[in-house]
Parts: C-alpha cells; structure tokens; sequence
C-alpha cells in the first residue's frame, strides 16, 4: 500500500520502523499478515518549512501507475499535496529523504492547482489527469518515463475543492473524463457533472449545466467522484444520487460543417457553418479558442476579412453535444497591423503618439472615439497629442492588399498626479490601479477578497515608484473576518502589475520575488497567533516568524477600520497601526534594505489578500504614497588602495557618514545587507576583488565601492601622502614604495607649489 502523510514531525532513518515520525511523507506499507509496516519511504526536503504553513502532503491521494514499458523506472506513483508540487516517484526504491536534494525521479513545482490539490489523479491510455483547485483540467502525457512539463488544459476551471476525475473507454480509445464541480457547496448551489474528451481535454462533451432544467443535480458535496458503469454516470449529492445516462439511446449531435474549409485568401470570404443533425444549434467562436454552448449563437453566414480561425459545435435536444469543427483562414494579401510607438496604459503627462506600419506604400487611418476606422476615417499625417483620456483606433491600407484588422491602444492622462493619490478612495482608480483575482472595485473602495472562500486578490499601482526613501499612510478594514489576511508589498516579479500569489495562508503574496511584504494576519494552523503582523521577502509564506498584536489593542478581527501610517528612510521601515474606533496605537520598525531586495531603486507597490476555507471581506479604504528625499551614504573607501602588490595586505575599509554600518563581499559579487559585516580589517592574501556598501539612520544605501587587489604580481603602486586633493597653500607630497621595496633611505619628499604663491628665487 502507498499513502501519503499530513503535518507532523519528521525523525524516520533507515532502517524504518512504525515507531518513527513521517510527517509530510509517502509510505510504502508491506501488509504481510494483516499488519501494516513501513519499508520504504519519500520525504521532500522541504518538510519542516510545509509542517510550518500547514502545507500537507496529504490533501492529494497517491495514484499507482500501470507498468510502463519505457523508461528507467517501470512502476511509478504520482501525488500532488496543498504545496502543488507533482511528485512522481519510483515505487521500488522511493528515494527517503534528502537534506539537499530530493531523491524523486521528478518533480513539478507549482503545476497543479492554485496552490494544491485535494483530490486524487486519474489514468488513461500513457496520460495522468489532474484538477487542482482554482485551476483547469489538466492532461500530463507520460513519455519514457517522465510526465510532460507542457499539460493539455480544458476550457473551464474549478474552485476549491477542484475534483477527482474518473475515466470511461473502450480499452484505449473512445476515453471520456467525468469530474464533479462542487465549488458550490458553500451557497447549497448544484454539483455540476462535465465530460470532456479524454484525448484532447480541451474540448467539452457534456455539462449539466448546458440544459439545467433537464440535468442539475442535487446540492454540491465536496471531495465526491464520479462512477461510471453500464452506461450511467452516478453522482453524489446532498440527500441524494443523481444517475446520468444516454436519453433513450440518444446519440451525439453530428460535428458542424464549416464551409469553405480552411484555406488561404485575398479580400474576403464568406463562411457558412452547416450541421446533419435536425434542428440543431450551432455556436461559433473566431479567437482561436473551443466552441461552448456559451460561444455566439450561429444565424447566418460570417464574413472573414483577416487571418481567423473559426471553431464550433452543435447541440440537439435529445443528443449529445456534438465534437469540435474548425477551419483556419489566412489572408495573404493583407496590410500588416499598424503600430504605435506607445503602449496602453497610464500617463501622468500629455503624450505624443506615432503610427507606422510595414507594409509598402501603405496610408493609416485612424480614431479618437474608439469607433473602428475606415478608409474614410481621418489619414495620419502626422504624430497625434492626446492631452486627455481617449483611445486611439487604426488600420492600415495598401494598394493591391487588404485593410490590416484594426488595432486600439487607450490612453489615460491623469494631469497634476504627483505620487499616488487616494485619499478619498478608489472611484477615480480606474486605469491606475491594476486588479488581479478576486479583487474589484466597491463603490469608492479596493476589495480584495469578497467574503468567498478561496479566494486571492491584488491591486498594484499601474507603473513602478521610487522604493529608496518614502512615507505611505493606507486604510483598511477586514469585515466579518473569519480567514485569512492581507499585506502591503513592494515588489519587482516578472509578471509586473499582474503579480499574485497563493490563497488561504499564502495571502496573495506567497511567491511573489523578489519583493517585500508587510501582512496583517487573522488566522493562523500554526501557532502564529489569530491577529499578527510581520514582513516577509522574496514570496516567503507570510506566517511565521510573526508578531502578536493581540497584547497591543490592535484587534485585526474587531471589524474596526484601521489606519497605517510607514515611513522609510532607506534603512528603516518604521510602521504605526492606529484602530480608527478605539484610537489604540502600535508601533514596530524592521531593518530593510527595500532596493537591494527588489533589485532596483523603483518597484511596484500595492496590496495582496486572501481567504482559505474560512472567508473575510477584506477592503483598502485610502491610499497615499509619497517620495522622500534621502542622501546616499557615503562611498566606503580601502586603505591600501587598489593595486598590484607581492605580499599579502591587510585592508581597512572606513566610510565618512557617521555610525555607518559596512558590508562587503571578496569575490567581486554586488554587496547586500546580507554580505559579512565589516568589523575590522581584511586579509588579502590571494588577488581578489573587494566591495563593500555602507547603511546608516537616515540615509539610503551608498553607492558599491570597488578595490582590486593583484598579490604576487607586478611591483605594486606607490602611495602618496596627502592624497590629491585641492589645497590652499603649498604642500609636501610623500611617497612610499611598498614596504618590502623601500630603499633604507625610506620616504621622498618633494615640494608642490601653490598655483597662487609667488615662484621661489
């Protein structure tokens, strides 16, 4: 038997026994004689940090997977818990555990589900089919060994729990997927029973939803599975079992018929879609994406005129829905898209907008109203202003080709915005604040969650702020808060404003790097108390190490608005929460260096917040963000400078801002916070490059300085007493040779007149 395991303590060491600890691991249990005995197991390195944010293995079942024939390992186990880690793993030899690196025969960070799974795979014909939470469904084809990192995914996705799909076939072909939506389970809603096809899970045969009058199931119970036998399906409900099967032998609609099919062509074409099967509807989609009974409803022919491809489906009553049709068309002869030489988005000034395009001899036209333009809309001639929000729509024309499909980029200008700016609320937001998830706009404020469970939400400020030295105030207000959280972030991902992070314990920040995030937390499974703060890097998940407010008279579950008021000098985040009923203040301050953890001095910034399987509505009332001028600490110095010497050296490194801390590093790499603590000098006995910054109250980080030091090389550089400089009056430079070349004579002075003093006689 194999099993995973939840949270717990983990001390196993071989040889196994059943008196050890295996928390967060898969089994391998000998069931000889009735007792189970574990013989072998897998545990992630990762288990302390899972144990922590009560990451189980366990959400998800373990599947074994049939012998294959290919490959390095013929018998396989596949198992995804809450971290959404897809482990695959051999169940001869299942790896134990690993301080360094886990010993599993692969491992998919992050492919299924958003985060984790609670249900369990299912097989078929060489593919493996997951449906994670808050996620599609998705097809893991297994080749030589090994699941593809490149899943199929199905049109629609699930909430929480997600599902076990279950499958039906005709040995290897005529493969169906049946899976249960039971997301609804929290409002007494409907289970929802799909098929899809289990070749190419992208196409949908069945929903109940599609005729729910006929078809809706009894109220949704979460973790059920579908069973399919003797030509029914049977689905769990609430109080009841719903039994789907073929009404009256009914057989699948007929696939449409697209015509002409899919071809090249110059100007246009006209398409009609046609199907065998009486009185059939027959809906269309022209993006390239599958048909669904929620596409356009098909009532006449459709004229292409660009590069399209059609997709459709039909659907009869008393039949089943019928396959996919599609049908691609390429114009050949078609003016290339205009291009702008500004993107969509916001500005905080006028801007001058230019229009080109590839295609010889080509005339643009264009609109400021957002109407598609024609060959008799205004000619560009020239660059475009636009003082004011508007949206600019054109195409391009050419003799001898046809007209490119329209393109429109929208411009909002928001005049005199210095900072960010809300300190009357969110209604004027509206192409400045970019929202992600569950977040929306309520009235005046940003909501981040909406009091569902499982939900996750982010709003950013829609272009990067200076991070080095500033002060924001915010309010907030967690109303009937039950789960889970939210936080204030800073931070430079690859998805830019469109950064966002896990659910439930994650509060829409975990994962979010490199960044920082200050949380405000009202739950907690594992010991961090049910109203704490703290700050967080790099998309760690923000549960401990955390601060207790509930000795401090800020109650995050109290439902009173709260007001933040930060500061940050470049060194410092100093934090100050005021509850705006019971005027109860608190304060903290953590030592952060913002632009070394970001990587860069400006970054986005904004707010996360989440709901697990407890639910909140979680709303940011104001906003204001404001730059602070800071000075950089000075430039650290060396003593000897750099240069070529035949000895070892001893280096100090000194820096003039007063109570300067400095950090640096001895093999060339961009010093940080984290580097060694310069506490006194340093050794150079080898050639090696030295830098090192310097931090201070105050002051934003200095400027990288920089030694090179050659030892064993050539003669090393000379020194000179006082360094250059500008002086008023004549002075006397030393120099010195390197101590193991000073003649016995030692030092040579030599006088330096002042430009201003009068030549010697």
């Amino acid at each position: 038997m194999f099993v995973p395991t939840g949270n717990g303590d983990y001390t196993a060491t071989k040889p196994y026994t059943n008196s050890m600890d295996y928390g967060d691991s898969h089994l391998d249990l000998d069931l000889t004689n009735g007792v189970p005995t574990i013989t072998d197991e897998f545990t992630t390195n990762a288990q302390a940090a899972l144990d922590s944010e009560d990451g189980d293995i366990a959400s998800g079942g373990m599947m074994v997977i049939p012998t294959q024939t290919t490959g390095s390992f013929p018998h396989l186990a596949v198992q995804v818990g809450k971290g959404g880690t897809m482990y695959l793993l051999n169940r001869d030899n299942l790896g134990g555990y690993n301080t360094t690196a886990d010993q599993a025969v692969q491992e998919q960070a992050y492919s299924v589900g958003n985060v984790g799974a609670w249900s369990s795979p299912a097989y078929w014909n060489g593919n493996v089919y997951y449906w994670g939470r808050f996620d599609y469904l998705k097809s893991f084809p297994l080749v030589n060994g090994l699941l593809s990192t490149n899943p199929t995914e199905s049109v629609e996705t699930y909430g929480y729990p997600g599902s076990t799909p279950a499958i039906s076939a005709n040995g290897s072909t005529q493969g169906i997927v049946w899976s249960i939506d039971s997301e609804a389970y929290t409002t007494n809603g409907p289970a929802v029973l799909q098929a899809h096809s289990a070749s190419n899970v992208a196409t949908t045969l069945y929903s109940s939803t599609t005729n729910s009058g006929r078809d809706s199931a009894g109220g949704a119970v979460k973790f059920t599975v579908p069973t399919v036998v003797n030509g029914k399906v049977y689905v769990p409900a609430a109080a009841e079992v719903d039994i789907y099967g073929l009404l009256n032998g009914a057989t699948q609609t007929s696939a449409p018929s697209i015509t002409p099919g899919s071809e090249s062509f110059t100007g246009s074409v006209t398409v009609t879609i046609t199907d065998a099967t009486p009185g059939a509807a027959i809906y269309y989609t022209t993006n390239g994406t599958p048909a669904s009974t929620s596409a356009t409803l098909y009532t006449g022919p459709i004229t292409v005129s660009s590069t399209t491809t059609i997709s459709a489906i039909a659907s009869a009553t008393n039949s089943l829905l019928s396959a996919q049709a599609t049908a691609t068309y390429t114009n050949v002869s078609q003016a290339a898209v205009v291009t702008f030489s500004l993107p969509t988005g916001s500005y905080s000034s006028a801007q001058t907008v230019t229009l080109s395009d590839s295609t010889a001899n080509a005339s643009i036209y264009y609109t400021l109203d957002g109407t598609t333009p024609t060959t008799s809309s205004t000619v560009y001639t020239g660059a475009i202003t636009v003082g004011s929000t508007e949206t600019i729509t054109a195409i391009a024309a050419a003799p001898g080709v046809g007209s490119s499909a329209p393109l429109a980029q929208t411009y909002t200008i928001v005049l005199g915005q210095t900072g960010i700016s809300f300190p009357e609320g969110f209604a004027a937001s509206a192409g400045l604040i970019n929202l992600n998830g569950s977040a929306q706009l309520n009235d005046s404020r940003l909501q981040l969650t909406a009091g569902a469970v499982g939900q996750a939400g982010s709003g950013w400020y829609y272009q990067p702020v200076n991070v080095q030295a500033f002060t924001t105030d915010y309010t907030f207000q967690l109303s009937n808060p039950v789960a889970n959280g939210i936080t204030f972030t800073i931070q430079n991902a690859s998805q830019l404003f469109w950064a966002l992070g896990g659910n439930g314990s994650g509060l829409g920040y975990e994962f979010i790097s490199p960044s920082v995030g200050v949380k405000f937390d009202f739950f907690t499974p594992v010991g961090k108390g049910t109203d704490s703060t703290g700050l967080y890097t790099n998309g760690a998940v923000p549960t401990t190490p955390a601060i207790d407010l509930s000795t401090t008279g800020i109650n995050l579950l109290s439902d009173d608005a709260m007001a933040v008021h930060m500061t940050y000098n470049g060194t410092t985040l100093t934090m100050t929460i005021t509850d705006m009923v019971t005027a109860a203040v608190w304060s903290n301050s953590w030592t952060v260096n913002i632009p070394s953890i970001v990587g860069a001095n400006t970054a986005y910034v904004g707010f996360t917040g989440s709901t697990g399987a407890g639910t909140s509505s979680q709303k940011i009332l104001t906003w204001t963000y404001e730059t602070v001028s800071a000075t950089a600490a000075a430039t650290p110095t060396f003593t000897p400078a750099a240069g070529s010497y035949s000895s070892t050296q001893t280096v100090a490194i000194s820096d003039l801002t007063p109570a300067a801390t400095i950090y640096y590093t001895t093999n060339g790499s961009a010093p940080t916070t984290s580097s060694t603590l310069y506490t006194g000098p340093v050794t150079v006995s080898a050639s090696e490059t030295l830098k090192a910054i310097a931090t201070a109250t105050g002051y934003t980080t200095s400027a990288t300085g920089s030694a090179a030091y050659t030892i064993g090389g050539s003669t090393a550089t000379p020194t000179f007493s006082p360094g250059a400089g500008t002086y008023t009056s004549a002075q006397t430079v030393t120099t010195t040779p390197p101590t193991e070349q000073r003649r016995p004579q030692g030092q040579r002075s030599i006088p330096v007149r002042s430009r201003s003093a009068p030549p010697r006689r």
